[in-house]
């Protein structure tokens, strides 16, 4: 079978790009002509390719800088996927992300080509620009397929959107794959450290400042005796503002900021608690793994994705959204009890 993979970018950091990259690989190495076309051209971060996948950049990637230069851009997107789609002519089209599936839903137009999308967050809660979500009521009754993470998610698109749903949660395959950059957490971290963990990018919906503050003010009232550290493993647009919260706070000795690491499943071995606190989530691939690899994890019960993967008090702590005095109060809970945190570390396991 040909299929044509479509993202954005495969710059490594989001779980859109590993699980794409992972479905290419497996699917080239079974037999299939994969061909995998992106808005961005290759860079140093991407994620790894099987030999035997075929990469095209558009070369349209970046940001518009008002709404005529964005439909000028998309114009442009869409002309040159058809020109590739028609070269190829493969027997599926299958696109990851918003901006990705309208893009190619709009390309695939007269060709007879089914095309499959997929939504990675729950897009009631998204924030998308009125630009985009005028593009989803517009395309997406077209699409073939939607994927996405929860059936919560699902209902939402079937009523809102008019299209086809299927619902297929994130997988977990230890272990994790190791690239580069590799950055060792014994280089950073005296090993009698506690490490409270967030992997996730540094943007708006991610509400990294709302974990900085709970872990200043949790380390400020907790009890065990232990040096604590706050880690985050990811990079993006909000860390200035990130490392300014980090000086008001005065918590520059107990803030690691690592960015992005090839080799993060020894980051979640490391660590003793892992935590977010995310606005909305789809299906959150890094809680996934930390829980995989024994994390107890606390969370904000935000819409899809941690109440899927926490089960309150069992193997961790789910959290009102927003209620950041509570959210302290458990963190201090487990940074206080180690046979608290081992409990909910084997149960995460399992």
């Amino acid at each position: 079978m040909k299929l044509v993979l479509f993202i954005n970018s495969l710059t490594g950091g989001g779980g859109a790009e590993r699980a794409l990259s992972k479905l290419a690989n497996h699917w080239a190495t079974t037999g299939h002509e994969i061909t995998l076309v992106t808005l961005a051209p290759a860079a140093p971060g991407d994620y790894e390719l099987a030999a035997s996948v075929t990469r095209i950049s558009l070369r349209a990637s970046g940001v518009s800088k008002n709404p005529f230069h964005a439909l000028a851009n998309n114009f442009l997107r869409i002309v040159r996927l058809r020109d590739v789609l028609k070269q190829i002519r493969p027997d599926c089209v299958i696109a990851f992300m918003t901006t990705a599936n309208v893009i190619a839903i709009c390309a695939a137009i007269g060709t007879r080509i089914p095309v499959i999308g997929s939504e990675r967050t729950h897009l009631h809660n998204a924030g998308l620009a009125l630009s985009r979500q005028f593009s989803q009521r517009i395309t997406y009754p077209h699409v073939t397929d939607i994927v996405t993470l929860t059936e919560d998610s699902a209902a939402w698109i079937r009523t809102n959107l008019k299209c086809d749903v299927t619902v297929i949660p994130n997988s977990i395959c230890l272990p994790l794959p190791r690239t580069e950059p590799i950055k060792l957490p014994r280089d950073s971290l005296d090993p009698a450290t506690k490490v409270v963990l967030c992997v996730g990018r540094l943007v708006k919906e991610k509400q990294m400042a709302h974990l900085i503050e709970a872990f200043a003010a949790a380390d400020s009232k907790s009890q065990s005796g232990d040096t604590w550290v706050l880690v985050i493993v990811g990079a993006g647009e909000e860390e200035p503002d990130l490392l300014r919260l980090v000086d008001r706070l005065d918590i520059q000795a107990k803030f690691l900021l690592v960015q992005q690491v090839g080799n993060v499943q020894e980051w979640y071995e490391r660590a003793d608690i892992y935590a977010m606190t995310s606005q909305h989530e789809g299906f959150p691939n890094a809680l996934l793994e930390g829980l995989a690899c024994g994390c107890p994890a606390i969370a904000y019960d935000c819409a899809t994705g941690p109440a899927e993967l926490i089960d309150d008090r069992v193997n961790g702590f789910l959290v009102p959204l927003y209620d950041q005095e509570q959210y302290c109060e458990q963190l201090v809970l487990l940074m206080d009890d180690p046979d608290k945190r081992a409990q909910f570390g084997n149960a995460a396991k399992n």
